[in-house]
């Protein structure tokens, strides 16, 4: 939910909705056909923004108004067409597959550029506090700290036997980061 918006992707669609019951669904095209995660972006006069990234090859950035959809334009991503999970800061955005780290800035360039975090089976990016994180299946975070371009690898924590948990999704919210794992019975873990 931002700035009044309920949204989704899921393969070619984009889902609008004003109040969780009724949705509006828009079919994008124009080689579109696996789109799997979106973010607001902000605004751009009376224009909200969203933008999607997918396995497909593609971002999408959408304009929706008070009325709700209003025009999408296509980008190519000259990556490997496996990103799933999409965050931002409301200047950069940051896409990741299990892999790979891309990052654009909207205003300034239509390209999308490579970065690394050096970390391997990437499951999820967040932005929150100021910095972006993403973790990983290995056991690993990122950090992405204000005015750095070089990403800071930590350990993650490890379950009551010092092994390394499989670490699936990470939020933020009330000033806390929140990491899941689907690896046992064990409690979120904060920071």
């Amino acid at each position: 939910f931002q700035s009044r918006y309920y949204v989704g992707v899921t393969g070619a669609n984009l889902y609008v909705s004003k109040d969780k019951i009724d949705w509006d669904i828009i079919e994008i095209g124009s080689g579109v056909t696996n789109q799997k995660a979106i973010c607001y972006f902000g605004k751009d006069g009376d224009y909200n923004l969203f933008v999607s990234i997918g396995y497909d090859g593609h971002s999408v950035t959408y304009r929706l108004n008070s009325e709700g959809f209003v025009n999408y334009t296509v980008q190519d991503i000259e990556f490997p067409n496996d990103f799933f999970a999409i965050s931002t800061d409301g200047i950069k955005i940051f896409a990741i597959s299990s892999e790979f780290t891309i990052f654009t800035k909207p205003s300034v360039s239509e390209y999308w550029f490579e970065t690394y975090t050096n970390l391997t089976q990437q499951t999820d990016i967040v932005y929150g506090n100021g910095v972006f994180i993403v973790i990983s299946n290995s056991g690993e975070s990122a950090i992405l700290y204000p005015n750095e371009i070089n990403w800071r690898k930590y350990d993650l924590p490890k379950d009551n036997e010092n092994y390394e948990m499989n670490w699936s999704k990470i939020s933020y919210g009330d000033g806390k980061f929140v990491i899941v794992s689907n690896t046992g019975d064990d409690e979120p873990t904060t920071a």
